[in-house]
């Protein structure tokens, strides 16, 4: 999702964005993460942080890979538009 277009901020989010427990990570900040049981995933974040969240690997990798499509998506059309 994209936050602001003006300073390039996009998120993404670990669950339904409804769900009380949906924590939204920052593109920028996310540099990687790790399964840590079936059901939680560490999340390495700038400034040698990390956080484990409640969200499978897999399911936070596609959402990663979805805001990074869009962010993609965005910065061509952009590009297209100078």
């Amino acid at each position: 999702m994209q936050i602001s277009g003006q300073y390039e901020i996009y998120m993404f989010p670990t669950k339904a964005c409804l769900h009380a427990e949906c924590v939204w990570i920052a593109l920028e900040h996310y540099k990687g993460c790790e399964r840590v049981d079936g059901l939680h995933t560490r999340i390495y974040l700038s400034h040698d942080t990390s956080i484990i969240v409640e969200c499978k690997t897999t399911l936070l990798m596609h959402r990663y890979n979805k805001a990074l499509t869009l962010k993609n998506k965005i910065d061509n059309f952009l590009m297209s538009m100078k």
